[in-house]
């Protein structure tokens, strides 16, 4: 049952989802960098943590870009960031960002700071 006490009280737990969610995006890193590669550890981590989101955080960056590339007005920008449909430059956008990523815990791999890296941002984020 929703008590709105719950929702206010719900924020003190965002930095234990954080754990989770780059807990078990480490894990599946490690289970196919062991076995296939690197490049699939990487690619393993980033599907894992889309999938436990539910591409949340994703989402709303591509609707941030569809509405900045396409509105000229603040009333434009917001009816287009409340499109569910994404558009041009959501997808540029995704692309970019999570090419980015992938690019970036590369170099990061060869180290222990990718651990620190792919675990850090879950938690730090949701604190």
């Amino acid at each position: 049952m929703y008590e709105p006490v719950y929702l206010q009280q719900a924020p003190r737990y965002f930095p234990v989802i954080g754990w989770i969610v780059g807990g078990v995006s480490i894990l599946s890193f490690l289970v196919l960098s062991r076995y296939v590669s690197t490049d699939a550890g990487i690619l393993a981590a980033m599907i894992t943590g889309l999938l436990v989101t539910g591409a949340f955080h994703e989402d709303g960056f591509a609707d941030v870009c569809d509405g900045m590339g396409g509105g000229f007005s603040k009333e434009q920008v917001l009816r287009i960031m409340k499109d569910s449909r994404i558009g041009a430059y959501g997808a540029i956008g995704l692309i970019a960002i999570l090419g980015s990523k992938f690019v970036l815990l590369k170099e990061l791999a060869s180290s222990h700071r990718y651990f620190l890296v792919a675990f850090s941002p879950h938690t730090a984020s949701a604190a």
